[in-house]
């Protein structure tokens, strides 16, 4: 009776330890499935920011843009461009500017080879850096958004590879001030519309799936 006590011990105990493993080893996958997924969200929620600093960047770099050419279009009595790009008409009358339109000139360019040209460098990193999102292995992305995401992205890497491109000999010539691939002169492929409006539903979508 003793040695049958004792094995029946010795099995409860075993039985205790293995289902033990198995819930330890289920948790721990549990969690790191979650870890996974903050990850994930972290990682678009700074590409995310990049974005937004971007589309801030390019929106105020703009403005700027026409209301120098409007300012030089006034004083020069000259009509407004239409069937050049912007850059052209301001490289084509650089050495007509007056001393105000100069330092415009310089503000645009300045904030080209600054702050724009370090926020594509940043983004440009994380492309690079990607496994993920690129290549569309992240299930979740997949189901709900087929091939858009990752074709987005693809695109975003070809628009900044290619800005850096042309930026690397565009900037050498003080008359340039901004680097643009989809204007009338079409030196390169666009930046993908949209792209911020796809991030937030990825962000969304990888919330709903942490669940």
């Amino acid at each position: 009776m003793a040695m049958a006590s004792w094995i029946s011990e010795m099995i409860g105990t075993g039985l205790a330890s293995i289902f033990g493993f198995f819930a330890k080893y289920g948790w721990d996958y549990f969690q790191s499935k979650r870890q996974v997924q903050k990850d994930r969200i972290k990682k678009l929620e700074t590409l995310k920011g990049l974005l937004v600093e971007s589309g801030n960047l390019f929106v105020m770099q703009n403005k700027l843009l026409r209301r120098l050419v409007s300012t030089m279009s006034e004083r020069l009595k000259m009509s407004l461009p239409t069937s050049i790009s912007f850059q052209s008409f301001i490289c084509d009358h650089y050495e007509l500017m007056d001393e105000h339109e100069r330092d415009m000139h310089s503000v645009i360019r300045g904030t080209t080879m600054n702050s724009m040209k370090i926020v594509n460098t940043e983004m440009l990193k994380w492309l690079k850096e990607d496994k993920e999102f690129k290549i569309n292995s992240v299930k979740c992305i997949r189901d709900k958004f087929g091939e858009g995401v990752a074709d987005q992205l693809n695109q975003l890497e070809l628009h900044l590879n290619l800005w850096h491109d042309k930026y690397a000999v565009w900037m050498e010539n003080e008359k340039h001030c901004v680097v643009y691939l989809d204007d009338d002169e079409k030196h390169g492929v666009g930046f993908p519309t949209g792209i911020e409006n796809v991030i937030d539903l990825c962000l969304k979508e990888l919330s709903d799936c942490s669940k």
